[in-house]
């Protein structure tokens, strides 16, 4: 415990004697330039160090403003103000960085500076959008576009308009001012706005689920971004593009895309981004039940959380020591013009100053270890959970779909079973009542309508039965020698009367002795439902073929007519097993739109298959596979 004492006090040490030591430097270059040049070297370095050190760049910023002051420059004063509102901006100092920004606003406005003012403009406008205030953000950024003297500023202007319409939800204003900015790409010299325009129209496209034009707008951003050398925005929109394909159950290209984020970020060092990633690889692991390298993945992000928290704590002790170190410059100008400063006085600051740093650390690393337990017990939390709705949702799945097939089911019952019954009473009634009237061909003519409507109901009653087993899991194949020949041959001399009626000629093609082992009641169901459906969408003296032959692993029954034939939305609806849709025969016949659904559910039992292709007004082919490998 007394080594890492004397290890974190004299970390502080070096970070108050490197703060001190850099801004002697860098104020004694200041000093020693002339004086016409003083103010625009003490703006040089505090643009230089606003992405490095904020507290560094604020001192040299203030530094240009007060001597501004005193020679009496108002434009490099505004100028200034200007970077003084930037930096109090990103230190989240509002209210400050308000009042610099509308000060200098009001100096470019007046003296016609328009690239200046522009970039003031955009200023009050980021400052508006980081306090919710969209309305006024839009006035800034809408003010900032007229007065753009170049397209850099011009494209920059249109990206953030676009951005605020983002932010409020207004997807189309949004895309169309980013389209403006993207216009811009051929003439402006920094391409910074137009990257970050083809970034956001990816992220709208993506929010529509337009995932192809969102992948060409991450790639284009990529590029400009790789051209640039801003590798780290590149290495996200990577990430982004790895969380587009998990949306479009692309996994593995999800995984090459994040895990290319990830080695990019790795080699820039720039940990947030890898993090970045690794949530994202966390969520693409647990979606396709990988949850082992899920486990893996949130071990990592545990780590960069730990390092990127220290990390922060170090640079935000070294900010605080050189905010320190400036603050104490400015009292030892003080005291010694005071004259009333002592040695003593100032080691009992350090020291006070070094203990409270010591304090902090020792709260922070107590927090660091109690974070990781918390994360150790939430991902075993969310294991547990992931696992649990993954069994909610089979079950979800299951009852949904045992409830779509009843309400299919009582729909065709309620619809087509009782239909016919107001036929067959007809029916019966003329010849009950009139039976002396009627003559003989008069008797033979309604007994065979009878016969007819009976066959069909009960052709639909056995397709319903079939159905509720299949659906209720109670049928069982039992597989058997099956002489194909002779099976076609009689279904061909069940359906002759019904082709007779119409004309229709049935004509066998099939190999002599050809056997096969399949279940007796699936071959007979589904060859009677597809050709009982030639003969009803067939016209009078058409034909229809029925071939059967060996081709590869399969023995192929294939049924022809020259009908009327299908569209092909109508052949997708069979294929998805859209039953209950129906369409009158050639002749009128109805049906009950449940026999195609079922001889595919039926054949898929024995591991077969079942195509239909057609020509609408030419005609159709319906091939049924029954697989070898049964034999």
């Amino acid at each position: 415990m007394k080594k890492i004492t004397i290890y974190l006090f004299l970390l502080i040490f070096s970070f108050e004697l490197q703060a001190q030591t850099v801004l002697d430097s860098l104020e004694s270059i200041v000093n020693n330039t002339p004086e016409n040049e003083k103010i625009a070297k003490a703006i040089s370095i505090s643009e230089s160090y606003i992405n490095k050190s904020l507290q560094t760049s604020l001192y040299f910023a203030r530094m240009s403003y007060t001597i501004s002051i005193e020679k009496e420059n108002e434009y490099l004063r505004a100028v200034s103000g200007k970077l003084l509102g930037k930096i109090l901006l990103g230190k989240g100092n509002f209210d400050e960085a308000g009042r610099y920004l509308d000060s200098a606003y009001k100096y470019f406005e007046n003296n016609n500076r328009k690239k200046d003012l522009c970039e003031t403009l955009i200023l009050l406008g980021d400052l508006n959008i980081d306090l919710s205030r969209y309305d006024i953000a839009l006035e800034f950024y809408n003010n900032a576009l007229k007065n753009a003297d170049n397209d850099d500023l011009l494209s920059m202007s249109l990206n953030n308009i676009g951005l605020v319409y983002l932010s409020t939800g207004e997807n189309g204003q949004a895309m169309e001012y980013f389209d403006k900015a993207i216009n811009l790409e051929s003439s402006v010299k920094d391409k910074t706005a137009i990257s970050d325009a083809y970034g956001n129209m990816a992220v709208l496209y993506e929010e529509e689920k337009k995932y192809d034009e969102a992948l060409e707008n991450y790639l284009k951003s990529i590029e400009i971004e790789e051209s640039s050398g801003r590798i780290n925005d590149a290495a996200m929109n990577y990430i982004s593009i790895g969380d587009l394909y998990r949306k479009k159950k692309e996994y593995d290209k999800s995984k090459e895309y994040i895990e290319k984020g990830i080695t990019i970020s790795k080699k820039s060092g720039n940990k947030p981004t890898e993090l970045y990633g690794y949530r994202f690889l966390t969520v693409l692991y647990k979606e396709t039940s990988k949850f082992k390298e899920a486990f893996e993945a949130s071990e990592k992000i545990s780590e960069l959380q730990s390092s990127i928290f220290n990390e922060n704590t170090l640079n935000m002790i070294a900010e605080d020591e050189t905010r320190n170190g400036i603050e104490r410059r400015d009292k030892e100008i003080q005291l010694l013009q005071e004259k009333n400063s002592t040695l003593k006085e100032q080691r009992i600051i350090i020291i006070i100053a070094s203990g409270l740093f010591l304090v902090i650390i020792f709260i922070l690393i107590i927090q660091i270890y109690k974070r990781r337990l918390l994360n150790r017990k939430l991902d075993a939390l969310n294991k547990e959970l992931t696992k649990n709705n993954l069994k909610l949702k089979e079950s979800e799945d299951k009852l949904n779909k045992s409830n779509s097939e009843k309400d299919k089911l009582f729909s065709v019952i309620s619809h087509d079973l009782k239909g016919p019954f107001s036929g067959f009473l007809g029916i019966s009634k003329i010849i009950s009542d009139d039976i002396d009237n009627l003559t003989r061909p008069e008797i033979s003519e309604l007994s065979q309508a009878l016969y007819s409507s009976l066959y069909n109901q009960y052709k639909l009653l056995d397709n319903l039965l079939q159905w509720s087993k299949l659906q209720l899991g109670r049928f069982f194949t039992q597989m058997q020698d099956i002489e194909v020949c002779n099976r076609i041959n009689d279904m061909i001399e069940l359906f002759l009367p019904n082709a007779k009626k119409k004309e229709i000629k049935l004509t066998p093609d099939c190999i002599e002795n050809m056997m096969i082992k399949s279940d007796h009641n699936i071959f007979t169901l589904v060859l009677q439902n597809l050709i009982s459906n030639s003969i009803k969408f067939t016209s009078e003296n058409g034909t229809i073929l029925i071939k059967a032959y060996f081709e590869e692993k399969y023995a192929i029954v294939e049924i022809n007519d020259n009908g009327i034939g299908m569209k092909p939305e109508k052949i997708q609806s069979i294929l998805n097993a859209e039953a209950g849709i129906s369409s009158l025969g050639t002749d009128g016949e109805g049906g009950t739109g449940i026999g195609l659904s079922l001889s595919r559910e039926l054949i898929s039992k024995i591991n077969g298959k079942l195509e239909i292709s057609s020509n609408y007004g030419v005609g159709t082919s319906a091939k049924v596979y029954f697989p070898l490998e049964n034999r």
